[in-house]
């Protein structure tokens, strides 16, 4: 296990420094730090024959909740094993996460999603991405219009359907989960893309912007280190990480045709030391 403030393997600690490569210190700091119980993905299940918001591509996605009009597509993609790393983290470590989620004081989340809920039309259509266990920033997504929730962890999306039963939620990964065209107005993901396995990201921002009414918006932290692939233990269970860094998280968005209304680097403070985020509020 690292010391709090060392430079630590796969992560970007001073929004300057990266590396990677495998730790498997229990409880050791991991590369762009997931902060808010956001996987990939998550979970519950529901009659096959029920309206689905939105369908991951393996055809494994399964959704319960209040009423959404976002459509779905099916193609026959299978989850990556990064992915499955991911969303089983999620389920093993779901009590430790909130404990350790709880003692970052310093998440600047709750203000970016104010920025974007300022521009939304009333009663906007939101997919949150690795939505997790249902947060505050979720329950406000869901106040203020009709909100899908996506994630690869069964237990964290349980918790979520508890806190917030307006909402619905689908079991799904989010590198293959397709959604119809031009069907909602807003896509909001936290913490999660540093799960992500980095090449991966340009075709999934390029179908972000697809899902997206014209003017619509994503909003997004990333990870900031240049990590390939880090695989190891944190907070006692099997974990995924990569991510770009920020100029080249910039690019893929540009590429995938979002306008970048901000773009800035953000430094927290996680139980294990400090830690860099990009955030980014793009419009289609």
């Amino acid at each position: 296990m690292t010391a709090v403030g060392s430079t630590q393997p796969g992560r970007n600690t001073d929004a300057g420094s990266t590396e990677s490569g495998r730790n498997t210190a229990p409880g050791s700091a991991q590369p762009g730090r997931n902060t808010d119980g956001g996987s990939t993905a998550s979970g519950g299940n529901t009659d096959a024959a029920s309206t689905q918001p939105g369908r991951n591509t393996d055809g494994s996605s399964t959704a319960s909740g209040g009423n959404s009009d976002v459509g779905s597509t099916e193609s026959a993609n299978e989850t990556d094993e990064r992915t499955r790393i991911v969303g089983a983290g999620y389920d093993e470590m779901a009590d430790t996460w909130e404990s350790w989620s709880a003692a970052v004081t310093d998440d600047p989340r709750a203000a970016w999603l104010e920025a974007l809920l300022e521009l939304l039309p009333a009663d906007a259509s939101v997919v949150e991405l690795g939505c997790g266990n249902g947060s505050a920033e979720t329950r406000e997504l869901a106040d203020r219009g009709s909100l899908v929730g996506v994630d690869i962890s069964e237990e964290q999306l349980r918790r979520a359907r508890d806190r917030v039963p307006e909402a619905t939620f689908l079991q799904g990964d989010l590198t293959t989960i397709e959604l119809e065209p031009g069907s909602v107005d807003a896509v909001v993901a936290f913490y999660v893309f540093n799960h992500v396995p980095r090449e991966l990201l340009a075709g999934v921002f390029a179908r972000i912007h697809g899902w997206l009414r014209p003017g619509g918006h994503f909003l997004a932290s990333l990870g900031a280190g240049d990590v390939d692939a880090w695989t190891g233990d944190w907070l006692g269970v099997p974990m995924f990480f990569s991510s770009f860094p920020p100029a080249t998280n910039t690019r893929l968005l540009r590429d995938a045709g979002f306008e970048l209304l901000r773009d800035e680097t953000v430094t927290i403070t996680e139980p294990e030391g400090a830690v860099t985020f990009q955030w980014v509020l793009a419009r289609r």
